[in-house]
């Protein structure tokens, strides 16, 4: 396990990341690892479907293992995803916070309101102040 973090009780969810030490704004706190599965999401249903999964490509999805399946989600992240598999602090964490990444509830709300428009197929990316729509190239003239 990488050298800043710990597994740990959570208030958010059972067990949880923690920093083994202090770690500072813009560092990378560690690389979420795991094996790479091709899974396509064809409606809202099979897009809540599935072990904790982060996309990498299209229908390409990273399987996460340990520790990366203890990172919980929170109104007040101090972390976010690089790139598409590095965890980076967006704020100092102190030693023994929990390390947590962006609330997943905006994202589901954002895909509802999409399917509500009747896209067939749509992910959306939660970034800071910014969120990614993903949907078919086919449906973009909507």
């Amino acid at each position: 396990m990488a050298s800043k973090i710990i597994i740990q009780k959570s208030r958010i969810h059972g067990k949880g990341l923690a920093a083994a030490k202090d770690i500072k704004k813009g560092e990378t706190v560690f690389t979420l690892k795991g094996k790479p599965v091709y899974w396509e999401v064809k409606d809202q249903k099979t897009s809540l479907y599935g072990p904790f999964r982060i996309g990498i490509g299209k229908n390409k999805w990273l399987d996460v293992l340990a520790p990366g399946v203890y990172l919980n989600h929170s109104c007040s992240p101090n972390c976010g995803i690089q790139g598409r598999i590095k965890v980076v602090a967006i704020k100092n964490i102190k030693a023994g916070e929990e390390i947590t990444i962006e609330e997943l509830k905006k994202v589901d709300e954002a895909e509802n309101f999409l399917f509500g428009l009747g896209f067939r197929q749509v992910r959306v990316r939660h970034h800071g102040n910014l969120a990614r729509i993903e949907i078919y190239p086919e449906e973009v003239e909507r």
